[in-house]
């Protein structure tokens, strides 16, 4: 284990600034090492990854559904920690974030330079890592860093730079491309009953114009990355925040839409995490100390969150961080690592999550442009299944998986850290989640005989205008002969019975 600050700059002499890091080995040889990003931005991946979802101590770990709020926790062994699995990296970034300091980074251009000079400073100072396969994983906001550093880090080894055996990402519940997956939050919360449908199509026109960047009135605002429109923050108000008292600011969890609770704060002074980094001792003894930061915090306050709700209220000055965060969408990243790096790329999700849920990131990989994207929308799914039950549904083609993770919310190693370990264990090992393919329709044979079934009933009604001329004119030709025999009879003969088949 190590743990320590390592500088931004490849002049180490000079730094700009350093990124904070804490480094754990696996419990068996494990020849892959996995870097863990969590999102924000500003977010520190000590608060959620290391001591809340797949580090080797956490604290209790609950299934989607429970409260989780309480401030006495205290920390306890993982079992299912994916140093099981792997070297496992946790990192804070970018600058401003956790321990981690120097200038505000504006981009994802300059958070990808930032973080690529880091990692060649950690393989100088850690050369076994070298030649182990890299995969970087993040969740949430992590969704925009991961593929930008990965791609970055591609571009370099193109270029001849340092080579850095990347072998894979994984996103988990993560923002990939905001003007796609945004209103994805307005249809999820009308498909679980959290609105209506009036409200539903009011939302949609609200998010067409933010994104228009017409201008907006609070509790909404204009579009602005990274951001939402607050539309998110609106739909928890509209689904019951707004009912209960503001102390309270009680409401159903957009991380986990089957817990209402009071929003569980990362920056919580009380918390074990913050008590722990807090401690001055600890900070000395795991390389910590800095001038630079006063206290730790879990989350740099707003970041990433430049949402005014009930009133026009300022800006922090925390919120500027990555204020023209450029792509808006990284899918040109995820989709030239699929095809010139390669590498495999895992789009995963809890389903219980509203914020960034897994029907709005396969919106962005359907219109993704690379090299399998007609053959990604006809390809097979699959079971996935540990330990004998079923976690979850997986797409594949070629080198790019799509899973989602029934029964979890936004924090999948959190709520079901039993397949989490299965799912990072089988990417760092190249193994499939294939495990049992399900059924196909055939839409094309169904829609072939549902046209000609069609055809055949437009020549039955083509053919109804002959069949009724020629039996009118059969009786007619009836009536006038019963006419002619009328004059010769005093009463009517029987007309035959006459058998039409058509």
């Amino acid at each position: 284990m190590y743990s320590g600050l390592l500088p931004i700059d490849v002049d180490v002499d000079a730094p700009r600034g350093k990124l904070s890091f804490w480094l754990f080995n696996p419990d068996e040889t494990k020849d892959t090492l996995t870097l863990w990003l969590n999102g924000g931005p500003g977010c520190s991946s000590y608060a959620a990854g290391l001591f809340m979802e797949m580090g080797p101590v956490t604290t209790p770990h609950f299934p989607a559904g429970h409260d989780r709020t309480r401030a006495d926790q205290s920390f306890e062994p993982n079992d299912y920690s994916w140093t099981k699995a792997t070297n496992l990296l946790f990192v804070e970034q970018p600058t401003g974030t956790g321990f981690s300091f120097g200038p505000m980074v504006d981009s994802e251009a300059d958070l990808s330079r930032d973080f690529y000079n880091f990692l060649v400073n950690f393989y100088r100072t850690f050369p076994e890592m070298n030649d182990k396969p890299l995969y970087i994983v993040g969740e949430s906001y992590a969704g925009m860093y991961v593929p930008s550093i990965a791609h970055y880090i591609h571009q370099q080894n193109k270029k001849g730079m340092k080579n850095i055996n990347l072998s894979g990402i994984a996103i988990g519940n993560g923002w990939i491309d905001v003007e796609t997956q945004g209103p994805a939050v307005i249809d999820y919360a009308y498909w679980h009953g959290m609105i209506d449908s009036p409200t539903k199509d009011k939302l949609w026109k609200v998010w067409d114009r933010c994104v228009r960047k017409v201008h907006m009135k609070a509790p909404f605002h204009d579009f602005t990355t990274p951001d939402e429109c607050a539309v998110i923050g609106n739909v928890m108000e509209l689904s019951g925040e707004s009912v209960f008292p503001k102390s309270d600011h009680y409401a159903p969890n957009q991380y986990d839409i089957t817990t209402w609770d009071n929003y569980p704060v990362l920056n919580t002074p009380v918390t074990a995490t913050s008590k722990f980094f807090n401690n001055p001792t600890v900070r000395k003894e795991m390389h910590f100390e800095s001038e630079s930061v006063d206290s730790w915090l879990g989350c740099i306050p707003g970041a990433g969150r430049r949402r005014r709700r009930l009133k026009e209220e300022p800006l922090l000055p925390g919120q500027i961080l990555l204020a023209h965060d450029e792509p808006v969408s990284v899918a040109p990243y995820i989709a030239d690592l699929l095809d010139d790096a390669g590498i495999r790329v895992l789009i995963y999700a809890g389903d219980r999550d509203i914020s960034v849920n897994l029907q709005g990131a396969e919106e962005v990989l359907n219109g993704m442009n690379w090299s399998g994207q007609n053959d990604w929308l006809d390809a097979d799914r699959y079971l996935w299944m540990v330990d004998g039950d079923v976690s979850g549904y997986v797409k594949t083609y070629k080198n790019l998986d799509m899973l989602l993770v029934l029964n979890s919310g936004h924090l999948v190693p959190y709520n079901v850290p039993i397949p989490a370990l299965d799912m990072i264990n089988r990417l760092t090992s190249n193994l499939p989640y294939t495990d049992m393919i399900l059924p196909k329709i055939n839409f094309d044979e169904i829609l072939q005989s549902s046209d000609e079934s069609s055809h055949q009933l437009n020549m039955f009604g083509n053919t109804l205008p002959i069949v009724f001329i020629a039996i009118s004119c059969f009786a007619a030709g009836l009536f006038i002969g019963s006419r002619k025999n009328k004059s010769n009879k005093t009463s009517y003969e029987k007309i035959p019975d006459v058998g039409i088949n058509y």
